[in-house]
């Protein structure tokens, strides 16, 4: 199933999928807006998914997941944690929770560096003007 309703992850299947699934990484190779128009933007994001398994196997697959889901990391290039069951490779799901921490973590460093720029800047005023 390309689209991915958001109900899917409170299925017992996905649930278990997060708690005991392999962890492995995807890699955006295409990234495209997707569906209708909500409020002057689309809310859902067409991915093609490139995702290399710990064997160095790798599988593209293509996928529609809701821009809210994504966060950041919807643009090409982006890395993706994904999770898929030990005895079924076809069965790979976006590690939601995984992502939001790894989003989380990415905008606390964001906002650490941008607040250590700016005490350098006022730093630099306060030696040029005593």
């Amino acid at each position: 199933m390309k689209f991915r309703p958001r109900l899917l992850r409170l299925l017992p299947r996905y649930l278990r999928l997060m708690r005991d699934g392999i962890k492995v990484d995807a890699v955006v190779v295409r990234s495209a807006p997707w569906g209708w128009v909500v409020n002057h933007r689309i809310p859902n994001v067409e991915l093609t998914l490139r995702i290399r398994f710990d064997d160095d196997s790798t599988v593209t697959v293509a996928r529609v997941e809701r821009d809210a889901v994504l966060g950041s990391r919807r643009v090409v290039g982006s890395v993706l944690p994904m999770r898929h069951e030990a005895d079924n490779r076809s069965y790979v799901e976006i590690d939601v929770p995984r992502l939001r921490v790894l989003e989380r973590r990415s905008a606390r460093n964001l906002e650490d560096s941008a607040v250590r720029a700016a005490e350098r800047k006022l730093a630099q005023k306060r030696r040029k003007h005593p």
